[in-house]
């Protein structure tokens, strides 16, 4: 896909709600964000982010079937799929 494509997908977003502790988590990249959730959702979550940050980092921007093929690939190896 081309760049800038509609149907293009270049990052991810995880977003934890079950944060009670007054913790405010937050984890960053490239092509990542992670914001919230309890310290064992948001470690679960950036887990997750990284992968596909290292994933996107080699391949860079690429379609909406391809990201799907990649994530449900990560969610796989961590038996969460």
């Amino acid at each position: 896909m081309q760049s800038g494509s509609k149907n293009s997908v270049n990052g991810i977003v995880g977003i934890g709600f079950d944060g009670v502790d007054g913790h405010k988590r937050l984890t960053r990249g490239k092509n990542i964000l992670v914001a919230g959730g309890s310290e064992e959702t948001h470690t679960f979550l950036r887990e997750i982010a990284i992968k596909v940050d290292e994933k996107l980092s080699k391949k860079g921007r690429v379609s909406d079937g391809e990201f799907h093929d990649i994530l449900c690939d990560i969610l796989s190896d961590v038996g969460e799929y």
